[in-house]
């Protein structure tokens, strides 16, 4: 994923004041990540600690706590944990599914998604380029970015089988018949499996693309 920053505003825990700080957007961390010293001028307290894995396997003990995060006119009381002033901010997965944020990878931004209470256990979700990059060609190429944006997520859910058939073309409003015709013009089979599988589709799909790019 490209990685880019987005202004987001910090509050105390009675809502009352808030900071804007740049945040990193970061679907691989669990947690929104905020400096200690702006958290200490907004009278932030940590209510516990908890391990993290960092990304080079090591652990490291931090405090987490709660107060508001605004972002894109949505705002939410969510977990944060105490980082060291030096790291900056990080926007979380935790953060990211609260607000129903979902990451474009492409134009570097977030989306607006709907929940889905259908899920075994709620999570942010980053969206393949591969899917995106292929419904460039097809009927749905003439949608907003938007639209593509949740087709593609759509696409990722039924694939790795987290959604079914009909929930998915409910996603991008469509019907089962169109979304049925939709997975055939991909190339996509119409049946429900795992990840090992969807490795596989994946492949047969930049195959695809590359074969539509030379044609």
């Amino acid at each position: 994923m490209g990685v880019f920053s987005v202004e987001i505003q910090v509050g105390d825990p009675q809502a009352k004041s808030f900071e804007s700080v740049d945040a990193l957007v970061d679907t691989g961390a669990t947690n929104t990540v905020l400096p200690s010293s702006l958290l200490g001028r907004l009278g932030v307290d940590p209510y516990s600690k908890s391990t993290f894995e960092l990304a080079d396997g090591s652990q490291l003990d931090l405090d987490i706590g709660r107060t508001w995060v605004k972002l894109d006119g949505k705002q939410e009381f969510t977990q944060i944990v105490f980082g060291k002033d030096e790291g900056g901010a990080i926007l979380g997965a935790i953060t990211l599914e609260e607000m129903g944020l979902a990451v474009d990878p492409v134009r570097r931004r977030l989306v607006p998604v709907n929940k889905l209470l259908k899920l075994a256990q709620a999570k942010s979700v980053e969206i393949p380029e591969e899917f995106l990059e292929l419904l460039a060609g097809s009927r749905l190429s003439s949608v907003d970015d938007d639209q593509r944006v949740k087709a593609a997520l759509a696409l990722h859910l039924f694939v790795t089988g987290e959604v079914s058939a009909g929930k998915a073309a409910e996603l991008i409003e469509l019907s089962r018949f169109q979304f049925e015709q939709l997975l055939g013009e991909l190339g996509i089979p119409l049946v429900t499996y795992g990840m090992a599988e969807f490795e596989q589709d994946k492949a047969a799909i930049q195959l695809i693309k590359r074969r539509r790019k030379s044609a």
